[in-house]
């Protein structure tokens, strides 16, 4: 899990898109490109405009980061910055050390 959540750190901090593995509430997996726009660090959920590769389709999705089998920045990139997001993490690091502690450790 630590490699997926360094992913999403570098994602939201510098403006990426993931390409992600999620395993679904039927226990199948499927791969999207994923666009960060929040962070609910309680529920480890994310709301993202997720790309379907599959089907080549984008929607607004909510994502459990613990669902998430692998993740990897898509080089090239670009997804806009949520700065409240990343001030909320850098002054409320408390807040987010259940997905984020090992990451700001090291």
């Amino acid at each position: 899990m630590n490699s997926v959540c360094r992913e999403i750190f570098r994602a939201i901090h510098e403006g990426k898109w993931l390409s992600i593995e999620y395993r679904n509430k039927d226990s199948l997996v499927t791969k999207y490109w994923i666009g960060i726009k929040d962070l609910d660090p309680v529920r480890k959920r994310l709301l993202v405009d997720g790309l379907h590769l599959g089907q080549l389709t984008t929607t607004e999705l909510n994502i459990y980061v613990d669902s998430i089998q692998q993740a990897a920045i898509v080089d090239g990139s670009y997804c806009p910055v949520n700065r409240e997001l990343v001030e909320d993490i850098a002054l409320n690091p408390q807040k987010y050390s259940s997905l984020f502690e090992q990451i700001v450790k090291a």
